[in-house]
């Protein structure tokens, strides 16, 4: 397999995609003189409120009231964590990239989604009651360590991302549909005049002169004809403005997935989910609200009133501007209450059981303004339908998030440009084979030498009736399918239960860690007590004081006492992870290892826990019949010695 040096993957990049889109048959885009979309230095106050709002907070903190520029974003051929699109009228689109770790192209993230909440209705646990299910991204990028940049040949994979508005859609953001501006990028290839862009222009343009920061607001009443008509005309824009950029040796305006070029639609239930929990992180916890990040860096549960723009049940309930309260830790503003958002998929009804078959009208997810707050949360969920004799379905509390993704199969990428339209993605197919050994492969788990031997047995049962009818094979074949899949499975299974055995050994070693840490300062401020209780104190008050301070020594003791137990518990677990497939240990670790990391969960680094356990795993590994509970109190209780040399345990 031949990937691209990375000195040289910007400028094939670019190469590539001109070349790919002059040979797509599309009408030519002349180098005309016309209009260039480009980003205002304030185009974040009425397309960005909440990212403008805190630049306007900073300032004002830093005791000045000039904001400065809005941030552009990062370009798109480098998967930026901020991406800026500029779109006509001098407005703009700002996006968020959501990370889902994945090591290879068919790796996805197992979590449970939805979830009603305690005591709900019966109609409301079958409407959003929890489910599990699985999501990846379609932008293929290296792990942060390597850069984080695309992964072109899907070499050295650490994520698969997709992108999420920051915002909701607004409605100066739909006036460029119904004004007609986005229309004026034809699909065939055409680019408007600056005298037709500046026509339609207008209404846009009187709409956004008469708005502040603090008065935009969600685009409301949308149906699911509505948000494809946006959707349609946004990506003409996009294809065709960027078809345009490449002719003059500029960036596109919306990342490529190798081959090929990505597209705007809506999310489906569980990239919405993800992304509104905020990553990897929140989909674990199984929040039912998002977290934040506040100005020092740190990580907290908000209030409902912090996040969500509601109105108290009440009938004359309105929305609210976007990005008006706090973002979740990604940066995505609004994603609980005002308007509902609209998401790719069908409605069906949650069983206790298995799936529902049914299917209705689409998704709208989040809940809205009127929502009531014993219900709403990341999991709340409505039906929305299709059509109604009234006309297509639609609510006044009922918006959309728009999603960037690209193709799960891309075309091929080509270094040499040398390149058609219809290149086959050899690098993909090479990957998805290896993965596919990889995910069916026979391992050491219980019945495997049973599985591997019927594996054997068809084999030569393929061979001996390899000229008998085709029915025959068509079975031999369907069994093969099936245990396959079985052995998928059971694969599956097993890396959930070792990667949750790595998550509880390291939080395990960081808890005593922590316990180690706090006896030894919970020692010296009794030891602090003590001299102060035997200079200041009273003689008749110094007998009840010391017995106070004598019975806090005992219950410190007592708590470390606790840690002897912990080892032990952590060593039964190391030795569980020690007899597992090495390399599978070593690659589950370092997901989670990366996934803490990218939540800003840094303590586990700097307490060198993933090194203990590491070091851990490996003395077990080559010394078996070894009893390593001695050494494993030394590695995990860091302050034992200094402990016992001055207070005894």
């Amino acid at each position: 397999m031949s990937f691209v040096p990375e000195s040289l993957a910007p400028l094939t990049w670019t190469m590539s995609l001109t070349l790919a889109l002059a040979l797509t048959g599309s009408a030519p885009i002349h180098a005309q003189t016309g209009p260039v979309t480009g980003l205002s230095e304030g185009w974040c106050e009425l397309d960005a409120p909440g990212l403008y709002r805190a630049l306007r907070s900073r300032a004002r903190a830093a005791g000045t009231r000039e904001i400065g520029a809005c941030p552009t974003g990062g370009t798109p051929n480098e998967l930026p964590r901020q991406l800026v699109i500029p779109l006509p009228c001098g407005r703009a689109l700002d996006m968020v990239r959501i990370d889902v770790p994945a090591s290879g192209v068919l790796d996805h993230f197992a979590t449970s989604f939805g979830g009603a909440p305690e005591g709900a209705s019966i109609l409301t646990l079958y409407a959003q009651g929890g489910r599990s299910g699985t999501l990846t991204g379609t932008f293929s990028r290296l792990p942060d360590d390597l850069g984080g940049g695309p992964s072109i040949g899907y070499q050295d994979l650490g994520h698969r991302s997709y992108y999420m508005g920051s915002h909701e859609w607004t409605e100066l953001q739909h006036s460029l549909v119904l004004s007609g501006a986005l229309a004026l990028w034809k699909s065939d290839g055409d680019r408007p005049s600056e005298a037709q862009v500046n026509e339609a222009c207008s209404t846009t343009r009187d709409m956004a002169a008469r708005l502040r920061f603090s008065e935009i607001m969600p685009a409301g009443g949308l149906s699911w004809y509505d948000a494809q008509a946006a959707l349609g005309t946004l990506n003409d824009y996009v294809m065709v403005e960027s078809a345009f950029r490449l002719e003059q040796g500029q960036q596109p305006l919306i990342p490529w997935e190798q081959g090929s070029s990505g597209f705007f639609r809506l999310p489906s239930e569980i990239e919405w989910e993800y992304a509104a929990l905020g990553g990897a992180i929140g989909a674990l916890d199984r929040l039912e609200r998002h977290l934040v990040r506040t100005e020092e860096g740190t990580v907290r549960a908000p209030e409902l009133s912090e996040i969500a723009v509601l109105s108290d049940g009440r009938i004359d309930g309105h929305l609210g501007p976007v990005g008006s309260l706090l973002p979740n830790v990604v940066g995505l503003h609004d994603t609980i209450g005002n308007v509902s958002e609209l998401t790719h998929d069908l409605f069906s009804l949650v069983r206790p059981d298995v799936p529902h078959g049914g299917r209705g009208g689409v998704v709208l997810r989040g809940g809205n303004s009127l929502t009531p707050e014993a219900v709403i949360g990341i999991g709340h969920r409505l039906e929305l339908p299709l059509h109604t004799v009234e006309g297509a379905g639609r609510s006044p509390f009922g918006g959309m998030r728009l999603m960037l993704a690209a193709p799960m199969l891309p075309r091929g990428y080509d270094p040499s440009g040398n390149r058609a339209p219809d290149l086959p993605n050899v690098e993909l197919s090479e990957v998805m084979k290896l993965e596919h050994e990889r995910l069916v492969a026979i391992r050491q788990t219980p019945g495997a030498e049973f599985r591997d031997q019927a594996q054997r047995l068809l084999t030569a049962l393929q061979k001996d009736t390899a000229t008998g009818s085709d029915l025959e094979a068509e079975r031999i074949s369907a069994v093969r399918r099936s245990l396959e899949q079985s052995e998928a499975a059971i694969n599956i299974a097993q890396e959930a239960e070792i990667a949750a055995r790595i998550r509880s050994a390291a939080d395990a070693i960081f808890a005593m860690r922590s316990l180690s840490a706090l006896a030894i300062v919970w020692h010296e401020r009794l030891d602090e007590a003590e001299v102060l209780v035997a200079t200041e104190f009273a003689d008749d008050e110094k007998p009840t004081a010391e017995a106070r301070i004598r019975q806090a020594r005992a219950e410190v003791l007592a708590r470390t006492g606790i840690i002897q137990v912990q080892v032990r518990d952590i060593a039964r677990v190391v030795e569980d992870l020690a007899a597992a497939d090495e390399d599978r240990v070593i690659e589950l670790m370092s997901r989670e290892k990366a996934r803490l990391k990218e939540s800003g969960i840094e303590l586990y680094e700097e307490f060198l826990i993933w090194d203990k356990l590491g070091r851990a795993m490996s003395r077990v590994r080559q010394n078996q019949n070894e009893d390593h509970f001695s050494w494993m109190v030394e590695q995990f209780d860091v302050f034992r010695a200094e402990r016992v040399e001055k207070w005894g345990g």
